[in-house]
């Protein structure tokens, strides 16, 4: 899917997939609970919410050094429960796709190059397309947690998009949800539309435009390319 923009560059649109594709926030936190309640562990929303956008291996790591998590059972056998969890939550209740966002990757076909970047793992990713192939089809690639070393706020995964897919940093649009995805996209010298699907606009200041709800016709504003009809 090449595109031609209207000054004969290609460019790509690069999607956050946990809060901007899909409304997972219920179900990390349900996963979460379920698997603290197994373990004798309680937290407060603020604690959840500081989880947001955070790589789970990160968002654990930080719980165990404040104390709020036991040091047994280990980080990745707290991954492993977690990541079953959330595959039994989503083939039990599905996942549901935000509004807007079908009909923004169907104009975007041949008009930019769009991939997915997220800081949940592969399983995850797969689990929560499994019951929108359609979607998964609008996409060149997704990158996960997997296939790099540093998570988001690091600019790895952004930069692993943009070396593959063959596109320049500055000719990149990214689209986050989460402060820690914004500075992975400022850091990796793309520009980036934040929306307010998981946090308040007060909470994503560095994103270059917030909006409530993703449109088409801000993203090829933003992206400086023939948008056709609005």
């Amino acid at each position: 899917m090449a595109n031609n923009g209207n000054r004969g560059r290609r460019r790509a649109v690069i999607f956050d997939i946990d809060g901007v594709i899909f409304d997972t926030e219920r179900i990390h936190l349900q996963a979460w609970a379920n698997l603290f309640e197994r373990i004798g562990v309680q937290l407060g929303p603020a604690d959840y919410r500081r989880g947001v956008g955070v790589a789970d291996q990160l968002f654990l790591a930080e719980l165990k050094r404040n104390g709020r998590v036991p040091r047994r059972p280990s980080i990745e056998a707290l991954l492993n429960s977690k990541e079953k969890e959330v595959e039994r939550l989503v083939a039990a209740g599905g996942v549901r796709v935000f509004p807007g966002v079908p009909e923004l990757l169907t104009r975007l076909d041949g008009r930019a190059d769009v991939c997915g970047a997220s800081n949940s793992t592969r399983s995850y990713i797969r689990a929560f397309f499994s019951g929108h192939p359609e979607l998964q089809a609008r996409f060149r690639f997704i990158l996960t947690r997997d296939d790099i070393r540093h998570p988001k706020p690091a600019p790895d995964i952004y930069l692993a998009c943009s070396r593959r897919i063959g596109i320049a940093p500055a000719d990149c649009l990214v689209i986050e949800d989460s402060p820690v995805g914004i500075e992975a996209a400022r850091r990796a010298g793309m520009r980036c539309l934040a929306v307010t699907n998981s946090l308040p606009a007060a909470r994503l200041g560095g994103a270059g435009r917030i909006v409530k709800r993703l449109g088409y016709r801000t993203v090829i504003d933003l992206m400086n390319i023939d948008g056709g009809e609005a």
